[in-house]
């Protein structure tokens, strides 16, 4: 055994439909808005993305095909140079 704890696949996806509230709002947002607080990168955008990053790592990443707003940000996002830049010293594997 490697000490991890068994994956509570009820808390799972509990947090997931949670996780489809919240990307529907964002969804709804980015249509009109290239990124969380507007047209401009900002602090908001910056937050989310060690969550995401490490969402994205999951089985569960497919989740975002079904917000293509949402999908499209994250692209953007991604692309940034210096979001590179730290996402290279951010393992997903454990």
């Amino acid at each position: 055994m490697d000490g991890r704890v068994p994956t509570n696949q009820k808390v799972v996806e509990e947090s997931l439909e949670k996780l489809k509230k919240v990307l529907d709002v964002y969804e709804a947002h980015l249509s009109k808005h290239d990124y969380l607080a507007g047209d401009f990168l900002s602090f908001a955008d910056l937050n989310h993305f060690p969550y995401t990053h490490y969402f994205m790592g999951t089985p569960h990443a497919s989740l975002f095909d079904a917000y293509p707003h949402v999908k499209a940000w994250w692209e953007r996002l991604t692309a940034r140079p210096s979001v590179k830049k730290i996402s290279a010293n951010m393992p997903l594997k454990f």
